[in-house]
Protein backbone atom coordinates (compact mmCIF):
# COMPACT_ATOMS: atom_id res chain seq x y z
CA UNK A 1 0.00 0.00 0.00
CA UNK A 2 1.42 4.11 -1.01
CA UNK A 3 -0.11 6.97 0.88
CA UNK A 4 2.03 10.41 0.54
CA UNK A 5 4.95 8.83 -0.76
CA UNK A 6 4.91 5.98 1.89
CA UNK A 7 4.89 2.44 1.00
CA UNK A 8 3.54 -0.07 3.39
CA UNK A 9 3.82 -3.46 3.76
CA UNK A 10 0.62 -5.33 5.34
CA UNK A 11 -0.28 -9.12 5.82
CA UNK A 12 -3.61 -10.21 7.07
CA UNK A 13 -4.38 -12.84 8.58
CA UNK A 14 -7.90 -14.08 9.55
CA UNK A 15 -8.14 -17.15 11.73
CA UNK A 16 -11.94 -18.02 12.67
CA UNK A 17 -13.78 -20.40 14.83
CA UNK A 18 -16.84 -21.18 14.15
CA UNK A 19 -19.66 -18.66 13.74
CA UNK A 20 -22.80 -18.25 12.74
CA UNK A 21 -25.68 -14.78 13.09
CA UNK A 22 -26.12 -11.61 12.54
CA UNK A 23 -24.37 -8.46 12.56
CA UNK A 24 -25.32 -5.07 11.30
CA UNK A 25 -27.89 -6.96 9.31
CA UNK A 26 -25.77 -9.23 7.82
CA UNK A 27 -25.61 -13.07 8.62
CA UNK A 28 -22.60 -14.08 9.11
CA UNK A 29 -21.40 -17.81 8.16
CA UNK A 30 -17.66 -18.32 9.50
CA UNK A 31 -16.40 -22.23 9.51
CA UNK A 32 -14.22 -23.35 12.16
CA UNK A 33 -10.37 -23.29 10.47
CA UNK A 34 -8.61 -25.66 13.36
CA UNK A 35 -5.13 -26.37 12.62
CA UNK A 36 -4.11 -23.75 14.94
CA UNK A 37 -0.60 -25.00 15.31
CA UNK A 38 -0.04 -23.82 11.39
CA UNK A 39 -1.70 -20.69 11.36
CA UNK A 40 0.52 -19.95 14.33
CA UNK A 41 3.80 -20.42 12.38
CA UNK A 42 1.90 -18.92 9.19
CA UNK A 43 1.32 -15.46 11.01
CA UNK A 44 4.96 -15.84 12.25
CA UNK A 45 6.59 -16.79 8.65
CA UNK A 46 4.38 -13.70 7.71
CA UNK A 47 6.42 -11.04 10.19
CA UNK A 48 9.70 -12.39 8.30
CA UNK A 49 8.02 -12.10 5.47
CA UNK A 50 7.80 -8.26 5.59
CA UNK A 51 10.71 -7.96 7.55
CA UNK A 52 12.75 -9.19 4.57
CA UNK A 53 10.44 -6.36 2.51
CA UNK A 54 11.96 -3.82 4.72
CA UNK A 55 15.33 -5.29 4.64
CA UNK A 56 15.51 -5.07 1.10
CA UNK A 57 14.06 -1.34 0.33
CA UNK A 58 10.45 -2.43 -1.10
CA UNK A 59 8.59 -0.88 1.82
CA UNK A 60 8.94 2.12 4.74
CA UNK A 61 7.27 0.81 7.23
CA UNK A 62 4.97 -3.01 7.52
CA UNK A 63 2.68 -4.21 10.01
CA UNK A 64 0.78 -7.68 10.62
CA UNK A 65 -2.88 -7.95 11.49
CA UNK A 66 -4.52 -10.80 13.00
CA UNK A 67 -8.15 -10.79 13.39
CA UNK A 68 -9.85 -13.58 15.22
CA UNK A 69 -12.71 -14.96 17.36
CA UNK A 70 -10.59 -18.23 18.82
CA UNK A 71 -9.51 -17.34 22.09
CA UNK A 72 -7.04 -20.14 21.77
CA UNK A 73 -4.33 -17.95 20.11
CA UNK A 74 -4.84 -15.22 22.69
CA UNK A 75 -4.37 -17.81 25.66
CA UNK A 76 -1.54 -19.12 26.96
CA UNK A 77 -1.24 -23.02 26.32
CA UNK A 78 -1.85 -25.39 29.19
CA UNK A 79 1.74 -26.90 28.49
CA UNK A 80 4.87 -25.90 26.88
CA UNK A 81 5.39 -29.09 25.45
CA UNK A 82 3.18 -28.84 22.26
CA UNK A 83 4.55 -28.82 19.02
CA UNK A 84 4.01 -25.41 17.98
CA UNK A 85 5.08 -23.82 21.41
CA UNK A 86 7.65 -21.64 20.05
CA UNK A 87 5.06 -20.04 17.30
CA UNK A 88 1.88 -19.65 20.45
CA UNK A 89 0.30 -15.99 19.72
CA UNK A 90 -1.02 -15.56 23.27
CA UNK A 91 -1.19 -12.09 24.68
CA UNK A 92 1.92 -10.67 26.22
CA UNK A 93 3.99 -13.47 24.55
CA UNK A 94 7.53 -12.13 23.42
CA UNK A 95 8.55 -13.04 19.59
CA UNK A 96 12.05 -12.78 18.88
CA UNK A 97 14.88 -15.06 17.79
CA UNK A 98 14.50 -18.58 16.14
CA UNK A 99 11.57 -20.10 16.04
CA UNK A 100 10.80 -24.09 15.13
CA UNK A 101 8.65 -26.77 15.50
CA UNK A 102 9.03 -29.08 18.45
CA UNK A 103 10.16 -32.41 18.69
CA UNK A 104 7.45 -34.57 17.60
CA UNK A 105 6.10 -32.56 15.12
CA UNK A 106 5.05 -34.65 12.37
CA UNK A 107 5.47 -34.71 8.39
CA UNK A 108 1.97 -33.55 7.99
CA UNK A 109 2.14 -30.57 9.78
CA UNK A 110 5.51 -29.21 8.76
CA UNK A 111 5.50 -29.87 4.99
CA UNK A 112 6.63 -26.61 3.15
CA UNK A 113 7.13 -25.26 6.75
CA UNK A 114 9.99 -27.25 8.33
CA UNK A 115 12.72 -24.62 8.30
CA UNK A 116 13.20 -22.62 11.38
CA UNK A 117 11.50 -19.03 11.11
CA UNK A 118 14.46 -16.42 12.45
CA UNK A 119 12.78 -13.04 13.18
CA UNK A 120 15.13 -9.46 12.83
CA UNK A 121 12.83 -7.57 15.66
CA UNK A 122 11.50 -8.20 19.25
CA UNK A 123 7.63 -8.08 18.96
CA UNK A 124 4.92 -8.83 21.72
CA UNK A 125 1.85 -9.63 21.10
CA UNK A 126 -0.77 -7.17 22.48
CA UNK A 127 -4.37 -8.61 21.67
CA UNK A 128 -7.81 -6.29 21.44
CA UNK A 129 -10.84 -6.08 21.61
CA UNK A 130 -12.52 -5.95 18.22
CA UNK A 131 -16.44 -6.74 18.88
CA UNK A 132 -18.67 -9.19 20.82
CA UNK A 133 -21.83 -10.14 18.28
CA UNK A 134 -24.19 -12.16 19.03
CA UNK A 135 -24.75 -15.84 17.76
CA UNK A 136 -27.61 -16.97 16.25
CA UNK A 137 -28.42 -19.51 19.61
CA UNK A 138 -27.88 -15.96 21.49
CA UNK A 139 -24.55 -16.74 22.89
CA UNK A 140 -21.83 -13.96 23.28
CA UNK A 141 -18.75 -14.65 21.28
CA UNK A 142 -15.77 -11.99 21.16
CA UNK A 143 -13.18 -11.14 18.05
CA UNK A 144 -10.18 -9.45 19.28
CA UNK A 145 -7.32 -8.73 17.14
CA UNK A 146 -3.51 -8.06 16.85
CA UNK A 147 -1.54 -5.66 15.18
CA UNK A 148 2.21 -5.71 15.35
CA UNK A 149 4.38 -2.93 13.67
CA UNK A 150 7.24 -4.85 12.18
CA UNK A 151 10.78 -3.21 12.52
CA UNK A 152 13.92 -4.10 11.16
CA UNK A 153 17.58 -2.47 11.04
CA UNK A 154 18.15 -0.41 8.01
CA UNK A 155 19.78 -1.20 4.83
CA UNK A 156 20.13 -4.41 6.01
CA UNK A 157 20.26 -7.54 3.98
CA UNK A 158 19.40 -11.17 5.18
CA UNK A 159 19.29 -14.55 4.55
CA UNK A 160 16.21 -15.13 1.80
CA UNK A 161 16.55 -11.59 1.02
CA UNK A 162 14.11 -10.61 -1.88
CA UNK A 163 16.57 -7.76 -3.15
CA UNK A 164 17.64 -8.12 -7.36
CA UNK A 165 20.60 -10.57 -7.34
CA UNK A 166 23.26 -10.34 -10.46
CA UNK A 167 22.87 -13.69 -12.94
CA UNK A 168 24.81 -16.69 -12.02
CA UNK A 169 26.38 -18.00 -14.54
CA UNK A 170 26.20 -21.58 -15.06
CA UNK A 171 28.93 -23.72 -16.50
CA UNK A 172 27.86 -26.46 -19.28
CA UNK A 173 29.89 -29.23 -20.68
CA UNK A 174 32.53 -28.04 -23.91
CA UNK A 175 32.02 -30.22 -26.59
CA UNK A 176 35.07 -30.86 -29.30
CA UNK A 177 35.29 -28.58 -31.88
CA UNK A 178 32.05 -26.29 -30.40
CA UNK A 179 32.56 -23.01 -28.61
CA UNK A 180 31.47 -22.45 -25.02
CA UNK A 181 28.08 -21.79 -23.65
CA UNK A 182 26.82 -20.37 -20.77
CA UNK A 183 23.42 -19.88 -19.29
CA UNK A 184 22.89 -17.34 -16.99
CA UNK A 185 19.68 -16.96 -14.39
CA UNK A 186 17.57 -14.17 -13.77
CA UNK A 187 17.23 -12.64 -9.90
CA UNK A 188 13.62 -13.28 -10.64
CA UNK A 189 13.86 -17.31 -10.42
CA UNK A 190 15.24 -17.07 -7.47
CA UNK A 191 11.92 -15.07 -5.44
CA UNK A 192 9.80 -17.90 -5.26
CA UNK A 193 6.15 -17.15 -6.79
CA UNK A 194 3.51 -16.15 -4.30
CA UNK A 195 1.30 -19.06 -2.54
CA UNK A 196 -2.33 -19.39 -3.66
CA UNK A 197 -5.10 -18.49 -1.73
CA UNK A 198 -6.63 -21.74 0.37
CA UNK A 199 -9.61 -22.57 -0.74
CA UNK A 200 -12.95 -22.72 1.59
CA UNK A 201 -16.13 -22.10 2.34
CA UNK A 202 -16.80 -18.06 1.02
CA UNK A 203 -16.68 -15.24 4.60
CA UNK A 204 -18.57 -12.96 2.48
CA UNK A 205 -21.68 -11.76 4.33
CA UNK A 206 -25.09 -12.49 2.74
CA UNK A 207 -28.06 -10.45 3.28
CA UNK A 208 -30.07 -11.56 6.88
CA UNK A 209 -33.36 -13.44 6.11
CA UNK A 210 -36.28 -11.11 6.63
Amino acid sequence: MRDAGVRTAIEIKYLAALFRGCVGGESFDLPHQAAQDISRHDVIKDITRVELLLADGFADDGYILVLSNDPGYWRPGRTATTIDNAFRLHDQRVLEGTLAWGPGASAGTTVRRSMPLSLAGRYICRWRPYSSPTTEDRRQSEFRYLLLPITTPANAPSEGSLRPQPPVPIAQPRLVGAPPRRERRSWRSLVPSPRAPATGRSLWPRSCPR
